[in-house]
């Protein structure tokens, strides 16, 4: 592992890390190969603050640090200096010690908003004509706002709809403003669905809505015909 920083007291901790090929390199690479742009092959690794996709995982990357029991590796010890490291930068330590270790928490406040937002999460949102949908999550970036003085977090998020002649993958870009202090996760616009009061009544109910509408749109034996109710929208 290499930081580019002296281990002595009266140092800030660095902000970047790079993990040279090998066994290190290895542990990350079997568990985060699922995490969006992640090196895959036998380079080296250049991480920066807020290391995202460590925040992500960290659990499961923690389990790994453990190891099994008495068997541990060097690998697995250089992990957890990492881990160690990475939890003492400036921008994650008030996150660990105040957000992190609540695992049951069910507020956040909009600096660490991003961390309850990892890529591949479903979103539970209204984003059309007000009614539940359910996204799932590309990503969640605090740079794409179109107005540079305007603070909020975009989630890039993935849906299909219907064009009228086939069932399309469509983006969706859902913006929350920001906000002082702390705030219920479930009071926000848009959240993952885990922290709905219940999300296995949402799950139920849109399947069985999304059944519905995929047979009218795609009905079997040339069934063509309907009644409906409802506002007419013409092109």
């Amino acid at each position: 592992m290499k930081d580019g920083y002296q281990t002595t007291k009266d140092v800030a901790v660095s902000r970047n890390v790079e993990i040279r090929p090998g066994p290190l390199a290895d542990i990350l690479r079997d568990s985060l190969n699922h995490y969006p742009n992640f090196p895959l092959h036998d380079t080296l690794m250049s991480f920066s603050a807020p290391f995202s996709c460590f925040v992500y995982n960290w659990t499961k990357l923690q389990a790994e640090a453990d190891g099994d029991g008495d068997k541990q590796s060097t690998a697995n010890n250089d992990l957890k200096q990492l881990l160690e490291h990475i939890s003492a930068t400036a921008e994650l330590t008030p996150y660990f010690q105040d957000f992190h270790t609540a695992k049951d928490s069910t507020t956040i406040n909009f600096r660490y908003l991003w961390t309850i937002f990892p890529p591949g999460c479903l979103i539970y949102s209204k984003p059309v004509m007000g009614e539940d949908q359910v996204l799932l999550l590309q990503l969640a970036d605090d740079n794409k706002l179109e107005d540079s003085a305007k603070r909020g977090l975009i989630l890039t998020c993935w849906a299909y709809d219907w064009n009228g002649e086939t069932f399309n993958r469509v983006a969706y870009d859902l913006e929350i403003e920001s906000f002082d202090d702390t705030k219920a996760i479930n009071m926000l616009d848009h959240y993952c669905v885990e922290y709905h009061r219940d999300p296995k009544k949402v799950r139920s109910d849109l399947i069985e809505r999304g059944k519905k509408y995929r047979y009218l749109c795609v009905p079997k034996n040339a069934i063509q015909l309907f009644d409906y109710g409802g506002i007419n929208i013409e092109d």
